[in-house]
């Protein structure tokens, strides 16, 4: 019968656990750190630009482009979870268009933890061959740790679940031509059905 040496298992245990937050580090080196996007002063002004832009869609018989900056989408998002809900699920929220994508920050209370975290999002644009836009999550991060997948399918659904859907409630019956997300400014343009 072999015996076991338990002094070895606590430093492979040890060992393990280094080298997995090791990886999880790397993984989130290549994400641009919230601190190089200041938090933008959040504005009325702002959010109602952005709800004049897509009601201004519906008004369009032919074709249409709008933009929206990241600044007007942070003020849109930051007064529409605060109308909604009364601890909204992320605050200081900064949304930044970048390099084709739509990096959201913020801090995020973790309940098992009894402590906030900082969290980005990485959601991805896209259109699709029906010409309707589409958002999908491509990473999610609390701290440093990337979030499992399970994790990150329940995040995707709430989080690009609602933008898919409000964009569609004010896209209805208008193909989408161009998607450019850069440079602090999100570019739709299309034209009616």
């Amino acid at each position: 019968m072999k015996s076991l040496n338990l002094n070895k298992k606590p430093l492979l245990l040890i060992a393990i656990i280094i080298t997995l937050v090791t990886l999880a580090c790397r993984a989130a080196a290549d994400i641009p750190s919230a601190s190089a996007f200041p938090v933008p002063e959040i504005s009325q002004q702002s959010a109602d630009k952005v709800e004049a832009l897509l009601d201004d869609v519906q008004s369009q018989s032919g074709s249409f482009a709008f933009t929206i900056t990241d600044q007007e989408m942070t003020s849109y998002l930051t007064l529409k979870m605060a109308e909604n809900q009364e601890s909204p699920p992320i605050e200081n929220l900064n949304v930044v268009f970048s390099d084709n994508q739509i990096f959201v920050y913020g801090d995020v209370f973790v309940q098992n933890l009894g402590m906030k975290l900082p969290a980005v999002l990485v959601i991805a644009g896209r259109v699709d061959t029906n010409g309707t836009l589409q958002f999908e999550l491509i990473s999610a991060q609390v701290g440093r740790i990337n979030m499992p997948a399970f994790v990150q399918d329940q995040i995707s659904k709430a989080t690009t679940g609602a933008m898919n859907s409000q964009f569609s409630k004010y896209l209805s019956g208008y193909r989408i031509d161009n998607l450019y997300i850069d440079q602090g400014m999100l570019t739709v343009s299309g034209g009616k059905r």
